[in-house]
């Protein structure tokens, strides 16, 4: 709802969120990526994981075009996007970067 969306903008943490489908072959290969690299940064940061086909609008409305796809948001501002499969190496270090932009790295 949006007023969940509202209260989650409003958190002190950085958000990721992993939009993927269960067709999508590159998708199954990032989902382990994502997985681990939220396991690194649990205490410092939340992860929700999209399914695009249960929630196209949502998808839409953060301008995902092709999945997978990784938004990092803080205070409901996109602070970066990875798009396709990355090496965890990549998305930790972009999960890093946003965490010294906003002082907590």
């Amino acid at each position: 709802s949006d007023s969940d969306s509202d209260s989650d903008a409003s958190t002190s943490r950085p958000i990721m969120v992993f939009y993927s489908a269960p067709w999508c072959g590159p998708c199954r290969l990032s989902n382990p990526v994502f997985a681990s690299v939220f396991k690194r940064f649990a205490k410092d940061v939340d992860a929700y994981e999209v399914c695009t086909d249960d929630l196209p609008d949502v998808a839409s409305r953060a301008g995902v075009v092709s999945i997978p796809t990784i938004q990092i948001y803080f205070r409901g501002e996109l602070m970066d996007t990875v798009v396709g499969c990355v090496a965890e190496g990549v998305l930790g270090g972009c999960v890093e970067k946003v965490l010294e932009e906003v002082g907590l790295g």
